[in-house]
């Protein structure tokens, strides 16, 4: 019994693979549709670009100088 259970999970991990891999080679076949593209451009992939850009201020200006051009007293 068991070793029949292990077969059909052999099998069933074989088929997910190979339905896994058919959708990537469709994927790679074709564009993203212009649904896709607007979706991927919704906030949530935003964030990349704001922690980059965030990255970027932190390299040009010190807090110091940061806080000083904010008007900020310490």
């Amino acid at each position: 019994m068991l070793r029949k259970a292990k077969t059909n999970e052999a099998q069933r991990r074989k088929q997910a693979e190979s339905i896994r891999q058919r959708g990537i080679e469709q994927m790679a076949e074709h564009d993203p549709s212009a649904t896709s593209k607007r979706q991927m451009n919704h906030k949530p992939y935003q964030a990349a670009v704001l922690i980059r850009e965030q990255g970027e201020q932190m390299r040009r200006e010190t807090a110091e100088s940061w806080l000083k051009r904010k008007n900020i007293l310490i």
